[in-house]
């Protein structure tokens, strides 16, 4: 957690000089952070929320109470897949109960209806990466690749 705040500016004649986090910025960061209430579902005790990210949150604290997940990860920043448009990176992995499929969830944040693309509130170049990381899950026969908003959408 430390770490995830350094920053180095330049100054004068030094190289760098490390500055402490200011005022406001360890609580916008700890605002991120989601504590892990059934830890038995994940690898980790906390997982870190893109911004105030409702939608991931919920979808969170939905795995947890949900007995059918066996398993969730917020997938990390590094979990990358390249794409001719640039690194894309799915939000989530989960496992189901009763289930062989390993799902890899894409874009809990809220994007629009799925069904109508017109609609669609993401980024031209995000569609672009999201259609790269469905093509790119295909090529694995026990691995779905979801764009959903909410669990119920996944599992409903």
């Amino acid at each position: 957690m430390l770490v995830e705040g350094v920053e180095y500016q330049k100054i004068g004649d030094r190289v760098y000089e490390m500055r402490r986090f200011e005022d406001g910025e360890i609580e916008t960061f700890l605002g991120n952070v989601h504590e892990v209430e059934n830890p038995d579902k994940t690898l980790f005790s906390h997982i870190v929320i893109d911004g105030e990210s409702t939608p991931e949150r919920r979808f969170a604290e939905d795995c947890e109470a949900n007995d059918d997940v066996l398993f969730y990860i917020k997938l990390p920043r590094w979990f990358v897949i390249e794409t001719p448009v640039g690194q894309y990176n799915p939000d989530w992995a989960l496992m189901l109960k009763g289930d062989t499929t390993l799902y890899f969830v894409a874009e809990t944040k809220s994007t629009g209806s799925v069904e109508d693309p017109a609609g669609d509130l993401l980024r031209p170049i995000e569609r672009m990466k999201l259609e790269c990381g469905k093509q790119h899950f295909r090529q694995f026969e026990e691995v779905r690749f979801r764009r959903v908003s909410t669990l119920g959408e996944l599992i409903g």
